[in-house]
């Protein structure tokens, strides 16, 4: 499913508009259908995509900080390699979103559902990053890392760094606080 063409023709030009210019207004695409939409490498920057269906759209290396997606529908949606630095996810559904090297730092994943969301990386990619971000409430149920887990930075079980003798993944309720984890 993908927006009809003149939608996404209209989504390219608002991604690829000139950033700085004086007076400038916020995207406002709140309750939008975008669906499948194709933002690979756009600047959404500030944007207000509050309860858009964003469902297997992809969002590649675009540039999303700053940005409401509070009560977003983001399911499939793959975000690898974006910035979403300082943006709110607010009541979100993420389930198997690809996450893969995105920046999420300081940004808000309150009650989210991320469940089956892959914040892995593969060989040579950077990892995902979310440093100080709140997650509070999020359902990370099958999400997967081969890294760390994404709330308290251990080792999780069956990751490929755990390696032997290594202390697996905390039990659920050690990772409830992420404020125990991140200053």
């Amino acid at each position: 499913m993908r927006p009809p063409e003149d939608v996404q023709a209209a989504l390219t030009v608002l991604g690829a508009r000139p950033t700085g210019v004086e007076g400038e207004g916020v995207i406002d695409l709140r309750r939008t259908n975008l669906g499948g939409a194709e933002l690979d490498e756009l600047n959404f920057e500030g944007a207000d995509l509050r309860k858009a269906d964003l469902t297997r759209a992809t969002l590649f290396g675009g540039r999303f900080a700053d940005v409401w997606f509070d009560d977003g529908d983001l399911t499939e949606a793959d975000l690898t390699a974006g910035d979403f630095e300082n943006s709110t996810f607010l009541s979100s559904n993420l389930k198997k979103a690809t996450m893969v090297g995105g920046n999420f730092l300081n940004s808000e994943f309150t009650s989210a559902d991320m469940s089956g969301a892959d914040l892995s990386s593969g060989e040579g990619e950077e990892e995902t990053k979310l440093g100080y971000a709140k997650l509070s409430g999020v359902n990370l149920a099958d999400a997967q890392s081969d890294r760390r887990h994404p709330l308290c930075g251990r080792p999780e079980r069956g990751s490929k760094r755990q390696g032997a003798g290594r202390q697996s993944h905390p039990d659920q309720s050690e990772c409830r606080r992420p404020d125990r984890y991140f200053p």
